[in-house]
Order: C-alpha cells, then structure tokens, then sequence
C-alpha cells in the first residue's frame, strides 16, 4: 500500500481509502501531519519560499483523507445499526410466532383434557351404572341365575 510517498504523485481512491483499517487510516494522517510539519519547517527558513500549492495540496489531501475515513466510519455504523434493527425485528417476529404457536398447542391440549374428561366421566358412569345393575341382580337372584345371564 502507498501511503503518502509523493503526495502529489499519488491519490487514493475514496475505495482505496474505505479500504484503510483505523491503523492505516490514523497512520497515513500523521504522515501526513508530518508532511504539514516539515513543510511549515521550511517556510520558517529564511531564503525558501514554500510552494504554496504544494502545501495547498497537501492540506487538501489531508482533509480529504479525514472526510473520506469519517464518511466511511459513519457509513459502517449505519450499517451496523441497519443490521441490529433487522435483528431486533426478526427475533420480535419469530418471538410472536413462537407466542401464536404456543397459544394454539395450549388451546387444543386443553380440548383434548376436556375431551379426556368427558369420556372418563362417561366411562365412570357407565362403571357405576354396571356396578349398580349388578347389585341389584345379585340381591333379586340367586348365584346361578346371575352365572346363566354372565355366559349366555
């Protein structure tokens, strides 16, 4: 990667420049703030005169290079922000289906209790029913006449 080596040979992209981690990013900045130093260096110096468009372009660069970092620094967190609330939403929705769902189960396993307990209860009475029959049977018959009706 070319990192300021000749500021005025060389321009990055704005792709180039996305591309930059922070760590490159932050060092390209102090080449460059060094690059402003030195140049401020020399214009101190009596009998140089500084090309003013050199150093123009320089600091153009330079704020070029912050505006573009800055611009992709915030494009990154609304990226990031975009991508949470696409998750905050699929788990709201998965959240509400899997609360439908459990609705639904719960509402036909209670039917399927109530269903339960009717054919017990009916099953129960017909025991009892049974139950009574046979007492009365046996207390208006004897024992053979109950062992006749049981095999026949």
């Amino acid at each position: 990667m070319r990192l300021l080596a000749a500021l005025g040979d060389y321009r990055m992209t704005d792709k180039e420049l996305k591309s930059l981690s922070k760590l490159q990013m932050l060092e390209l900045l102090h080449q460059q703030e060094a690059e402003i130093a030195k140049m401020k260096s020399e214009m101190a110096k009596p009998g140089l005169a500084p090309d003013s468009a050199l150093l123009n372009e320089i600091l153009m660069g330079a704020q070029q290079a912050v505006d573009s970092y800055l611009k992709s620094v915030q494009s990154m967190e609304n990226d990031k922000i975009d991508g949470i609330a696409k998750l905050e939403n699929d788990a709201r929705s998965r959240y509400e289906e899997a609360e439908r769902y459990s609705r639904d189960v719960t509402a036909k396993i209670r039917e399927k209790i109530v269903d339960m307990d009717n054919v017990f209860t009916g099953l129960k009475e017909l025991v009892e029913s049974m139950h009574e029959e046979f007492k009365q049977k046996l207390s208006s018959s004897s024992l053979g006449d109950i062992d006749g009706e049981l095999r026949g």
